[in-house]
């Protein structure tokens, strides 16, 4: 009898080639139509042209659905469940999302079609939020981390940034154009917030399937009969909608001619139509989400096409870059299967952040009552490496305190999660008490740490009150004796003395870093500029990765497993028998590799965006 582990998830690497192969053409189509509605003239009658491509969609999608799907189409089964589900909540949302490009071929009309485009286009932020709602636990939709609110406080400072670089500037904003500025805006985000309720159209499909009776579906994959309810649902939304559509055209005094509404006929099923079901279909055929980052990727890919057909004219290109940086490296951290430590997140907001600030110090800032940003004298250097050389010495007695302490922790841990699974393979102890030990591993907060405490506890009464044997009892002391010391030292929590202390000095050195500047200019000013944009980030990264060691550590340290058993005979008659163990994590090497390339990537974009930009400042 053999004994084979099988991990948690196994990586499909064909699948997700094909999925990611699928997105790049949902990424592609997508990002196109922005220029097509624009050239298109949707912009002149953006329901009627909104209508047409909605009659296109639906053409294309009641074609791909009769060829592909015959079997359940012509089922009296599967139609009763569709009709019985028309009227759902859900699918009347799902015709809300296909207004969405009749709001951006609106919106063009007040602001420019770059803006638009980048605002529309952060739609996969709201749409994977939405999905985590729609689809909570036990599904392959995570949920969002708490830091989700700080990065989308950043996405809205990005928003602002795009909003002023068409505007020319903060200083040439005019109330005169405001108001047309911020209608714009509102139009196109209402556009992206109406694109992410498409995911209404998965739960609507999800929840169709399972209605079905298993007669009708029989013989069907469930990707298959996943991809059957959501290619209905997108096919009654946007019949619905071209219905909608049109009458809100004609009511609003529209006109088109036939060749421009036959345009966007064939362009919604040639164009939005293969977008949607590609990128539907990248979505069922891998469990990894990590793919919707390149969806993420639209707001770049529009702005090419607009750029290579002469449509792109903001005033303020430079605003504009920046604001797309922010946008598109948010939707990259929440999106992406990038670091999912929250260190590395700062590393990258603060690289934003601050780039944007030392570019702007100059320009803006200049208006601000904060007098001269020139540091006097020539001890700049001196004053930043002092705040630093303290700095440093305070993170590295800290950090050596905590790693020691953390791996004290662990190797505690080990021993306590090794002496009860021993146990409960004996039946002396309850089989739950090894899910209490790696909800220990997990907790990040008191509440956590206290419950799955309390758990193991009642766990080990339980077992005393059974009598055991003398041998069973002095393990079991042994055991109780380790969880106290344990969840003692994680309840510890932090110093925050010593934290004081560290984030005053990283405070200063920061300020003065940014605050000021030496009276250099020419490419030594870029250099400087640089520099402090670098350093001053990564003292913020270092505060952020300090301030809860155990929290930002690469992950948890024990995990449950699936495990096989190949016998000669079983009651099943197959030869495997499938059972649940538990034991120390492995990271997956492809994977963990995959996670740091694409970190490293979205860190030498957001640096090389702001080097670009400084360059162009000093070096004109």
């Amino acid at each position: 009898m053999a004994i084979v582990r099988i991990p948690n998830r196994i990586p499909d690497l064909a699948g997700n080639r094909l999925a990611i192969g699928y997105m790049l053409l949902a990424v592609t189509l997508f990002s196109s139509l922005p220029l097509v509605i624009e050239r298109g003239g949707g912009g002149q009658a953006p329901f009627l042209f909104n209508a047409g491509m909605n009659a296109g969609v639906a053409l294309g999608c009641l074609v791909f659905i009769g060829v592909l799907y015959r079997r359940l189409v012509f089922n009296s089964a599967s139609l009763l469940v569709i009709a019985r589900r028309a009227m759902d909540v859900k699918l009347a949302l799902s015709v809300v999302a296909t207004f969405n490009f009749a709001l951006f071929a609106w919106s063009t009309r007040l602001i420019d079609v770059s803006v638009a485009a980048i605002l529309f286009e952060t739609w996969p932020i709201l749409l994977i939020l939405l999905m985590t709602r729609l689809f909570p636990g036990g599904t392959r939709y995570r949920e969002p981390a708490p830091e989700m609110l700080l990065l989308l406080v950043l996405s809205l400072a990005g928003f602002a940034f795009v909003v002023v670089g068409q505007a020319g500037g903060f200083a040439n904003i005019q109330t005169g154009a405001l108001s047309a500025l911020v209608v714009g805006v509102t139009l196109a985000v209402a556009g992206a917030v109406a694109t992410s309720f498409t995911a209404f159209s998965f739960r609507w499909g999800t929840d169709v399937v399972h209605a079905i009776p298993p007669e009708a579906r029989q013989g069907i994959g469930d990707h298959s009969l996943e991809m059957f309810g959501v290619l209905v649902a997108f096919f009654i939304a946007n019949t619905v909608s071209a219905v909608l559509n049109s009458y809100a055209g004609m009511n609003t005094g529209e006109a088109m001619d036939s060749r421009t509404l036959l345009s966007a006929v064939v362009l919604g099923a040639a164009i939005n139509g293969i977008a949607n079901v590609a990128w539907r279909k990248a979505n069922l055929i891998t469990d990894n989400l990590g793919i919707n980052a390149l969806a993420n990727t639209t707001p770049v890919f529009s702005l090419v096409w607009l750029f290579l057909f002469f449509q792109v004219a903001p005033e303020r290109p430079d605003y504009l870059i920046i604001g797309a940086v922010g946008i598109i490296t948010v939707n990259l951290l929440i999106n992406s299967e990038a670091e999912i430590r929250f260190g590395f997140k700062a590393l990258l907001l603060g690289l934003w952040a601050c780039g944007a600030f030392v570019y702007l110090r100059d320009d803006v800032l200049q208006y601000l009552p904060f007098g001269d940003w020139q540091w006097p004298g020539e001890t700049y250097f001196g004053a930043l490496g002092l705040s630093a050389t303290v700095f440093t010495l305070l993170r590295s007695f800290r950090v050596a305190r905590l790693s020691t302490q953390t791996q004290d922790e662990d190797n505690r841990l080990y021993s306590l999660f090794q002496n009860l699974d021993l146990l409960a393979r004996r039946n002396v102890i309850d089989q739950s008490v090894r899910d209490h030990i790696l909800a220990i591993d997990y907790a990040v907060t008191p509440e956590e740490l206290q419950n799955a405490y309390q758990q193991i506890r009642g766990c080990l009464a339980n077992a005393v009150a059974t009598n055991p044997s003398p041998e069973d009892l002095s393990d079991l002391a042994q055991a109780e004796t380790q969880l106290n010391v344990i969840a003692h030292s994680r309840q510890q929590g932090i110093e925050f003395g010593e934290l004081f202390a560290l984030i005053i000095f990283g405070g200063i050195t920061v300020f003065i870093g940014l605050a000021s500047r030496p009276g250099v200019t020419g490419w030594i000013a870029f250099l400087v500029e640089m520099l402090v944009v670098l350093f001053s980030a990564v003292i913020f990264f270092l505060i952020v990765n300090v301030w809860d060691l155990h929290r930002d550590r690469a992950g948890e340290i024990l995990e449950k497993r699936l495990y096989q058993y190949h016998a000669a005979n079983d009651y099943a008659g197959t030869g495997v028998i499938l059972y649940e163990g538990y034991g120390v994590a492995f990271r997956d090497a492809v994977n963990r590799r995959f996670e740091q390339t694409t970190s490293v990537v979205i860190g030498l974009l957001v640096t090389a965006a702001f080097a670009a930009l400084l360059w162009q400042k000093w070096m004109p």
